[in-house]
């Protein structure tokens, strides 16, 4: 009720004295009582609303009438209000698992005792070319298989790198050969044939993506480009790999994430989304096994994109193949000891 000005005995005395046991057994689930609604009168709210604990069976103790009388004399000497909680611990919940964004394929292509430097499909896809150490050969699809059709002898102005490497390029008027200090051309019609001069030409790293143009140092199994400082032994979508196993943007900068990886990487078509993903080999140098997985790159992170597929050998090779969404994988079988050219598809997992 209102109280009479110029008696201070008659204000009205808001007294909190409480002492609440709580237990708490599970979690909560119950909101707060609905009594902690202020006290509204004619003349507006005279009593805030009282604070109470709000469990599955919290047992608050009843507050104590006041004192006969008002002021606050009447409260002088009591006790302040307490409260006793117990807190139990706060269980982090585990991080939601990442589901894999795409699927890798794999589709094995041809197998030989000789090193597959790499391979090329022209003709339509009816005709494969496969670079070796000395020659390219040539084969014709045939009831589902590739048939030996020619070969190409290949004489190179300087000899290769013993970690032999080289490219299969298409060119204006057949196709190209670039191995460390020789560029070569190649014709399919009428002659099978290929002439090769010194140096080193330049050639689009991935043949889809024109940003980035390479060349071979001679004498030695690396690469360099205008775009890039220093040398590096493969690159895809704007990183480079070192032979140290390092990965490392055009500014030197290395990216998070990819202590992991391996030196052969290559670029492939995001199936899911714009841009591009990158295939990976894994830092491990054990010569009985290796793998691939495919992973993005967000805001500078390394984020995997797929789960990583198992490799009866290491990884000798690993170009952007001719056709959008593929990759050229060659691997020595570490029990065979032969060669197996493969190639490699990326689709969504969903």
């Amino acid at each position: 009720s209102a109280y009479q000005r110029g008696l201070p005995g008659a204000i009205p005395l808001t007294a909190l004295e409480t002492e609440v046991g709580v237990r708490l057994f599970g979690s909560r689930k119950r909101t707060a009582a609905s009594d902690q609604n202020p006290l509204h009168t004619t003349r507006g709210v005279i009593i805030p609303p009282m604070p109470r604990a709000a469990a599955e069976d919290a047992m608050p103790a009843a507050c104590p009438p006041p004192p006969s009388g008002s002021g606050l004399a009447a409260y002088r000497g009591r006790r302040s209000s307490t409260a006793r909680v117990t807190m139990l611990p706060w269980n982090v919940p585990p991080p939601t698992e990442r589901k894999p964004r795409v699927r890798i394929s794999m589709q094995p292509t041809l197998e030989q005792p000789e090193a597959i430097l790499d391979m090329l499909l022209v003709d339509s896809g009816s005709e494969l070319l496969v670079l070796n150490s000395s020659k390219v050969s040539s084969y014709k699809l045939t009831a589902g298989k590739w048939t030996p059709a020619g070969i190409a002898g290949v004489s190179w102005t300087r000899p290769l790198p013993r970690d032999q490497r080289g490219r299969l390029e298409n060119g204006p008027t057949g196709f190209r050969v670039l191995v460390p200090g020789t560029s070569c051309n190649g014709t399919l019609e009428p002659e099978f044939k290929i002439t090769c001069a010194p140096g080193n030409d330049t050639w689009p790293l991935n043949p889809r993506d024109p940003s980035l143009a390479v060349r071979w140092v001679t004498d030695r199994n690396l690469l360099e480009s205008d775009n890039a400082r220093g040398t590096f032994y493969a690159a895809a979508a704007g990183w480079f790999a070192t032979s140290e196993d390092h990965i490392l943007s055009p500014t030197g900068e290395l990216l998070a994430g990819s202590d992991g990886w391996g030196s052969e990487l290559s670029s492939v078509e995001n199936p899911c989304g714009s841009g591009w993903m990158l295939l990976v080999s894994a830092a491990d140098d054990a010569q009985d096994r290796d793998q691939i997985q495919a992973y993005e790159v967000v805001d500078g992170q390394v984020v995997a994109a797929s789960e990583p597929i198992s490799l009866p050998g290491p990884v000798t090779a690993l170009w952007p193949a001719e056709t959008p969404g593929q990759t050229t994988l060659v691997i020595r079988n570490s029990k065979t000891g032969n060669y197996e050219a493969s190639r490699l598809g990326v689709a969504c997992a969903e």
